[in-house]
């Protein structure tokens, strides 16, 4: 018994250390891309670009907040959940993409994230408020996360609009 009270315990100061802050809080970019697609038109990759948006942006949380097809831009925030310790924590990043002629880019700004459980007590009633991200642990999940996102992103571009 003391056993197991004991691993209880330092598995919530393991987990607690995750989140303690000990970086400055991240703003602005945190990831971006450029693709480059030469004889594509503005129209051709705003609308890959759109179309992987709707594809990507499954979670009710990750939306399209801004689009304007004659400026080529779309504008949202997307969503991802993680674990990080014992903490389960949504992190919400503004992504911006912009389309011209022959080029596309991504842009992934101002991360945001948000306690919304733990192992021992599972999904809190009341989520957290939003916050910069300020732990290494979490910027590095979250990372990892964006660079799937930025590749999904960029498969998406070079990727031939089917004909029918």
């Amino acid at each position: 018994m003391k056993n197991y009270i004991l691993a209880i315990f330092i598995a919530s100061l393991l987990g607690c250390a995750s989140v303690i802050p000990n970086i400055e809080p991240v703003t602005g970019e945190v990831a971006s891309l450029i693709v480059e697609r030469e004889d594509e038109s503005k129209d051709n990759l705003y609308i890959k670009a759109n179309s992987w948006a709707v594809d990507t942006f499954v979670s009710a949380e990750s939306v399209i907040e801004f689009q304007d097809k004659e400026a080529g831009v779309i504008k949202g925030k997307y969503l991802i959940e993680i674990v990080n310790g014992i903490y389960y924590l949504d992190i919400k990043t503004t992504i911006t993409i912009q389309a011209k002629d022959n080029r596309c880019r991504i842009l992934l700004t101002d991360p945001l994230m948000r306690f919304t459980g733990d192992v021992l007590n599972g999904t809190y009633r009341y989520s957290k408020p939003y916050n910069p991200i300020n732990t290494q642990a979490v910027l590095d999940q979250s990372k990892s996360h964006w660079d799937k996102l930025i590749i999904s992103f960029k498969q998406a571009m070079e990727k031939e609009i089917p004909s029918w």
